[in-house]
């Protein structure tokens, strides 16, 4: 077990990550800033440029940095460290910062900083992963890595979902629950009220005072159409004309994740932080920031020097373009065209993590046999036909077949991308390149959410329903993992053999 003692670490290293992706970035910031707040889908995106640009900017430069000073393990420390701080302040502002303006901003600005601590965690996190595997294992050892991320995001849901809405599916958590308060006087034996918005606040429990349960009340949200907000309907059913109707907030709302988020993240991530070593390499040079940005343009000619590399680079910036961006928008897609509850976009993006898990760890063991590189153009294939299905259909029934097969191409994704860079540079350079490879993921997310949502603001002004606008901006998605995948073909295909290295 000691032996294995590294490898669970690092494993574990992508449950925690992948809580904060999850809970914050797909899940809980852009339904926070849009439909708590008010604020545009343009400011969903701004934010994710911002921390882009941020990425774009510094990226290369610690890159470099963890190679020539061999000091991989020392920057992830730092950057998970700050990445959990400034989630934890996403919620202090959004809680406790008055009024909207300053509440959002403040949120904002910590998100993207924090975001940007993600992805520099990334870059040394998985530099780190020839200090835990083999040529041979490799790809299954990232596809463990990606199975436990996704397994971290189911665990992350279930975990702060007690503290939104005050009860872990209908079992109530004790002292996350507000006063009673009097809303409405039943005005006849058999009635309904409206109550709400339930976007703009925190949720509610109800009651008739002195019946029980519940008085014979009934509540459910509804979608208005007219108004474009959800609102709680409460109905009744023989109860007493001159009742009265209360409420009490449950759970501290949306802004109530970001807090246990931080603090889950950092519990799951310490044993990497404490017990992944860094492999030793060959000694480097002191590199000042000039000498650093300098060695970025180097390293972008010396792709010449190893085949494949700038074309898996470009071509990675076209299908992680679509595919970030889809990410991003997922949650407010499922609140705004399917009309999905945020209970039922929970439970259908914890179906879909469970099969990206399955896809990933079945994954693993593909790239291996078949070699990163056709396991990922298979990937990729499948994505243009799941895309392309969900841009036909917008019913929300087919979502819960399309959803699981999403899932499970996103996971099989990112654990064949990994070995196949790997495959294709020297060890002692893999934070270099690892680095520029973040760098254009990172590029191609600042073109991403602000290609959505100009394509969204020009089919609208076309006179474009919203269901048509949402399905030209996913029919762009689908271009552009295709061009992804034609120039991804010519990439060398050099698969290691158990015991023989890579053959090239």
């Amino acid at each position: 077990m000691k032996r294995n003692l590294p490898l669970v670490s690092w494993v574990l290293y992508d449950f925690a990550n992948t809580i904060f992706s999850m809970n914050v970035v797909t899940l809980t910031f852009s339904l926070w800033v849009t439909l708590n707040n008010g604020k545009s889908d343009l400011w969903v995106g701004a934010a994710n440029v911002a921390s882009a640009v941020l990425v774009v900017l510094a990226m290369p430069l610690l890159g470099v940095w963890s190679d020539a000073y061999q000091r991989k393990q020392a920057y992830l420390r730092i950057a998970t460290f700050a990445c959990c701080a400034l989630t934890a302040l996403m919620g202090v502002a959004a809680l406790c910062v008055p009024g909207t303006g300053g509440r959002v901003l403040a949120g904002t600005a910590f998100f993207v900083l924090a975001f940007f601590a993600y992805h520099a965690g990334m870059v040394f996190y998985n530099a780190l992963l020839t200090s835990v595997s083999s040529e041979a294992t490799r790809g299954r050892v990232s596809g463990f890595g990606v199975a436990a991320g996704y397994a971290g995001a189911i665990v992350g849901v279930l975990l702060v979902l007690p503290f939104e809405k005050g009860r872990l599916f209908s079992f109530p958590v004790p002292g996350l629950f507000g006063a009673w308060e009097p809303v409405a006087v039943t005005p006849g034996v058999d009635g309904s009220l409206r109550d709400g918005p339930v976007d703009r606040d925190v949720n509610f429990d109800y009651e008739v005072k002195g019946f029980e349960p519940a008085g014979g009340l009934k509540v459910r949200d509804v979608f208005d159409r007219a108004a474009q907000m959800r609102f709680y309907e409460v109905s009744w059913k023989g109860v007493p004309a001159g009742s009265e109707v209360r409420r009490r907030r449950s759970g501290w709302g949306r802004a109530g994740t970001f807090i246990p988020t931080g603090i889950l993240c950092l519990l799951f991530a310490l044993p990497c932080l404490l017990w992944v070593k860094e492999k030793p390499g060959p000694p480097g040079k002191a590199v000042g920031t000039r000498q650093a940005y300098a060695q970025v343009w180097k390293s972008l000619r010396a792709t010449r020097e190893h085949p494949g590399v700038l074309r898996f680079l470009v071509g990675k910036y076209f299908y992680e373009d679509a595919i970030s961006t889809v990410t991003i928008f997922m949650a407010l897609y499922g609140a705004k065209v399917l009309k999905f509850p945020d209970e039922s976009v929970r439970y259908f993006l914890v179906a879909a993590i469970a099969f990206a898990l399955a896809g990933s760890l079945a994954c693993g063991f593909l790239t291996d046999r078949w070699g990163p590189k056709k396991t990922l153009l298979a990937v990729l294939a499948g994505w243009i036909v799941f895309l392309s299905l969900a841009a036909v259909n917008t019913d929300a029934r087919y979502f819960y077949v399309l959803g699981p097969g999403l899932g499970a191409l996103l996971g099989a994704l990112w654990t064949s991308s990994r070995p196949l860079l790997v495959t294709l540079v020297p060890p002692e350079r893999q934070g270099e390149f690892f680095a520029l490879s973040e760098l254009t993921g990172k590029t191609s997310a600042v073109v991403g959410p602000i290609l959505w949502g100009a394509i969204i603001l020009l089919t609208a002004a076309l006179g474009y329903s919203e269901v048509n606008q949402y399905r030209c901006a996913i029919g762009s998605l689908v271009i552009q993992i295709v061009i992804g995948f034609v120039i991804l073909r010519r990439v060398p295909d050099l698969k290691p053999e158990r015991g023989k290295g890579i053959v090239r």
